[in-house]
């Protein structure tokens, strides 16, 4: 990405495209991405603490990677950093999920209904970030035999090693 030209006009900074800010983080496009379907007030905090763990997923599921790169070239002591942001970034999740909890069942049941058979536990990343546990099931997947690509994300994820199969090659390794 080109740095973009900022320029002096009446006191403030213009920039010839858009911001860098924008430009990196996306943040006009990730506010299109609320959209809801009751007209519940609720909903709205529901979707979007939804979609913050979403990024918690994928964010955890990059550290545990990299805790398994580390650990596979026996770089134990690098390994602790990323699973110490992984840590972090749970209590991270764990707070979103604490922000809903103004709503009772009777405020979440306004909308639910609306979101058939919609449920947190069809969350891709989130199986993504179990696979990377060691948590692996076939079943898990099945429900995403018809997103194509998602499927064949989630099927070479569930077949290659994980975080505790590259604990326990160390492990091997080293004579434990």
């Amino acid at each position: 990405m080109a740095a973009p030209v900022a320029v002096q006009e009446d006191d403030q900074i213009q920039f010839a495209e858009s911001a860098p800010y924008d430009e990196y983080v996306h943040a006009s496009t990730l506010h299109t991405l609320q959209r809801t379907i009751s007209g519940e007030s609720g909903e709205m905090s529901f979707l979007v603490v939804s979609q913050i763990m979403e990024l918690y997923f994928g964010l955890i599921r990059y550290e545990l990677r990299e805790a398994q790169r580390l650990v596979r070239d026996d770089d134990v002591w690098g390994a602790l950093e990323p699973l110490r942001r992984a840590g972090l970034h749970l209590e991270g999740l764990n707070a979103s999920w604490r922000t809903l909890r103004w709503m009772s069942p009777a405020d979440f049941n306004r909308f639910r209904g609306q979101l058939g058979e919609a449920s947190g536990f069809q969350s891709a990343m989130y199986r993504h970030m179990e696979f990377a546990l060691g948590l692996k099931s076939e079943p898990l997947i099945r429900p995403f035999r018809r997103q194509k690509a998602v499927y064949a994300e989630l099927t070479r994820d569930i077949r290659e090693p994980s975080l505790w199969d590259e604990v326990i090659a160390l492990l091997a390794r080293r004579g434990n």
